[in-house]
């Protein structure tokens, strides 16, 4: 008799939900009893006429069911539901916050690009962006237009991985695996150092490390060029390191 969140009818909308008969043998299911007091949330709040109020009670409801359901194609559903909710509260100011929710949706999805698989889920990082950047423009000032700015500097941040090979030849090139994200160019330079003078500069903290070596002479400088199509993921490509006389 365990309860499962598995209707697809508990991401309808609000008045759909509403209007829900919930029942079920499991007299001690936690998710049951919390669906239902989410329903007399909803319910209460349909009508006391209050948008802001309902929005966040609808809000915390689909957030819920989505996390805790076992719903076919629950993604899609869940984005249709808060499609819904945006185009229904879409002169509310609190509107701000369903496109922040499902900015979410789609920046959670992005992080499952995998380019060695499939170009699936590739722009939904770029689509997060473009949801935010639209709240922003129509509920400027509101807290969900906060929220959204906060995701676009996360969705904008650059990224820099460098992997050398543990050993290289004097004098010959080797390899090193750039990881980059929201970046064209890339400089390198290359400072030679003492083990003692590494140790120390361990203990230091980051600003400090960049300071010390900025003010060394490097003994190899160049620019890397990487390809950046906007799309707001990670990337990686291998560059080639030139020969060095250590």
């Amino acid at each position: 008799y365990k309860f499962t969140i598995n209707d697809p009818a508990y991401l309808s909308d609000s008045k759909t939900f509403a209007a829900l008969k919930l029942e079920t043998k499991d007299k001690l299911s936690f998710k049951f009893f919390a669906l239902k007091i989410l329903q007399d949330l909803v319910k209460f709040h349909l009508e006391d006429d209050q948008p802001m109020a309902l929005i966040d009670a609808d809000l915390k409801r689909l957030r819920f069911v989505y996390e805790n359901g076992v719903i076919s194609n629950k993604d899609n559903v869940y984005e249709d539901a808060l499609r819904r909710m945006i185009k229904h509260f879409d002169t509310h100011p609190s509107a701000a916050e369903i496109y922040f929710e499902l900015a979410k949706v789609y920046d959670r999805l992005g992080n499952k690009y995998n380019p060695k698989v499939s170009e699936e889920y590739k722009w939904h990082k770029k689509k997060a962006r473009e949801l935010c950047a639209e709240a922003i423009k129509k509920y400027p000032g509101s807290y969900g237009a906060k929220s959204c700015q906060n995701l676009i500097y996360q969705i904008e941040g650059k990224q820099l991985y460098l992997t050398f090979e543990n050993v290289t030849v004097r004098r010959q090139p080797s390899r090193a695996l750039l990881q980059y994200k929201n970046m064209d160019k890339v400089h390198i330079r290359i400072f030679k150092s003492s083990l003692d003078e590494l140790q120390a500069t361990d203990r230091l903290r980051t600003e400090q490390k960049i300071a010390r070596f900025l003010g060394k002479t490097p003994v190899k400088e160049w620019t890397v060029t990487v390809p950046d199509d906007k799309d707001y993921q990670g990337h990686s490509t291998e560059i080639k390191i030139p020969g060095l006389d250590w």
